[in-house]
């Protein structure tokens, strides 16, 4: 999406895009507009643990190209076997029909689209979630081109506006059981 940015295909990202240090030498983001740690999913009957004893000879699914697919592989890439995937979709998929033992991503998008589901029955979050900030990043925001500072300043005040008179709070409501805004 960044390529797509930068060459003017588009005019902002709006697609979950976390703030990371090697993300910001190329684009320029709007304040957070979310911040949940990521997670890694399994089996409920799974008894492994999220750590290296526990993931050695497991397939560990991810989105690829994503802070995810960075962390499992910098943590797990020697011992485990990443399998890497266009979309989460093809990711739960696998899941589901047991060619995965587990997969990690942002804790809001799986519990939306596979544990809140009748699909997802079958699964829960393992392990503690995961909030280096070096991998997961200071939270979830707009990306713009760098010069762009006056559209990312629009944007900054509509998130500052949503949150102080209720919106945002209202509508997180609606769709989350948990706090997707974290800390300040």
């Amino acid at each position: 999406m960044i390529p797509s940015l930068l060459s003017r295909k588009s005019d902002v990202i709006m697609a979950s895009m976390r703030i990371t240090e090697e993300r910001k030498k190329r684009v320029l983001f709007t304040n957070k507009y979310y911040q949940t740690p990521a997670r890694f999913v399994a089996a409920k009957s799974a008894t492994f643990e999220m750590d290296k004893e526990g993931l050695k000879g497991k397939t560990i699914g991810v989105q690829q190209g994503t802070i995810h697919d960075t962390y499992v592989t910098d943590h797990f890439g020697s011992i485990a076997t990443i399998k890497r995937y266009n979309g989460q979709d093809e990711v739960y998929l696998d899941l589901h029909n047991g060619r995965l033992d587990v997969t990690f991503g942002n804790s809001d998008q799986l519990a939306l689209a596979l544990l809140d589901k009748p699909e997802g029955a079958n699964f829960e979050f393992k392990g503690k979630a995961v909030t280096d900030k070096a991998y997961i990043g200071e939270g979830t925001a707009l990306a713009l081109r760098l010069q762009d500072k006056k559209l990312a300043a629009q944007f900054n005040q509509a998130i500052k506006d949503i949150r102080s008179n209720g919106t945002y709070d209202k509508i997180a409501a609606k769709y989350f059981n948990f706090d997707i805004y974290g800390a300040e």
